[in-house]
């Protein structure tokens, strides 16, 4: 474990984690070694017991089979530890990679021919033992494990390529709400603008005027607000420091002070006790005027110059705008617009925008237009 780490900090403060890949590659080799080890002593055990034990007429080709399988193993299990130690080195010769996937390409016949010569001798081989052999019980269990390893995930691979587009019908209706599966009322489609597509620009520029006047407009009525505030709070103030008596009832709240200093704060800020900015807010956060932000006028929720071009191809049908098309703008962002009938189909199975998810209905009840 502690080949895990490297200790960078001299005071021993900190350390630094070797990459995952390479922890896990170790750990993968260590495993193959043992796995190396193991055929090695298979083969010989299995070499020893053929040597002493009389052979058969019958288990002739069994005892050869099973010979030829561990060697093959060995072999194969040693070029899988030598692909991983020297992994970067083959990445960056050409020659070795080549070499590396020439040798893969040989053993993965050599166990395509091992796997029909056990499926011969299981099945089709006429002089067949009566008993089970030693070699026999070997073929057998290597002809299955084989057989699982490599061939039923291919089998898989096929069945996912044959039924990929199920597949993915499936995960795609899952994944949709219930409520966004409801068509979409013709009164609803009817509220949505539609305009030639040469017209966008305009829109979005308009658009983005009319928020910036709907912001100053905000501005003003919040400045507003803080000032009444602020000439109510110096009367209180005065007519509290005014009366004496008031004063001695109230020594015990020598904290308010606190508070109106808090409230200072608030003030000189640009915001009001108990008010959350909202997302978005062009406030400025130093008691600046607003006129000294000019960039309120550049920057408006995203909309930025030319919003008309980044908006080339419909998402819905994935073809390319013409200027003379209709398009449909959705209430939730004047950016989301779509071919007319391409969203028309869409709105009779959904109710969702299709690229923000948002429910149109819930939008249009929100902005006030009730349905």
């Amino acid at each position: 474990m502690n080949e895990d780490v490297d200790n960078t900090s001299g005071s021993g403060n900190y350390i630094e984690m070797c990459p995952p890949e390479t922890t896990m590659y170790r750990y993968l080799t260590t495993v193959l070694h043992l796995v190396l080890l193991g055929s090695i002593l298979g083969l010989v055990s299995m070499g020893l017991y053929f040597f002493l034990t009389p052979c058969e007429e019958c288990d002739y080709y069994n005892r050869v089979l099973a010979i030829a399988i561990w060697v093959k193993t060995i072999c194969h299990v040693h070029l899988t530890i030598v692909r991983i130690k020297k992994r970067e080195a083959i990445e960056n010769n050409e020659g070795l990679k080549s070499l590396v996937i020439y040798l893969i390409k040989i053993f993965n016949s050599l166990t395509l021919l091992l796997v029909l010569s056990c499926l011969h001798l299981l099945h089709f081989y006429k002089n067949k033992c009566s008993f089970s052999t030693v070699a026999l019980k070997f073929i057998k269990i290597y002809y299955y494990v084989t057989i699982t390893l490599y061939f039923v995930p291919l089998l898989f691979y096929i069945c996912l390529g044959l039924f990929l587009s199920i597949i993915i019908c499936v995960i795609v209706n899952l994944s949709v709400d219930e409520n966004d599966r409801i068509p979409t009322p013709e009164n609803i489609i009817s509220k949505l603008t539609v305009l030639k597509y040469s017209d966008i620009d305009f829109v979005l520029i308009f658009h983005k005027v009319k928020r910036v006047m709907q912001r100053k407009d905000n501005r003003e009525e919040k400045e507003k607000k803080k000032k009444k505030l602020r000439d109510g709070l110096g009367v209180t103030n005065a007519s509290l420091h005014g009366d004496d008596q008031v004063g001695e009832v109230l020594n015990p709240l020598k904290g308010s002070n606190e508070s109106n200093d808090h409230y200072d704060l608030f003030v000189n800020r640009g915001e009001t006790p108990g008010e959350v900015p909202f997302p978005g807010s062009e406030e400025p956060s130093n008691g600046l005027d607003s006129s000294h932000h000019g960039g309120d006028n550049d920057h408006v929720e995203g909309y930025g110059d030319g919003c008309g071009d980044d908006e080339e191809i419909c998402s819905i049908c994935m073809m390319n705008y013409v200027r003379s098309d209709d398009v449909m703008m959705m209430p939730c962002d004047k950016r989301h617009f779509f071919h007319v009938g391409c969203l028309t189909k869409w709105l009779y199975k959904s109710q969702a925008c299709p690229i923000c998810r948002t429910n149109i209905v819930s939008c249009l009840n929100a902005q006030g237009e009730v349905v």
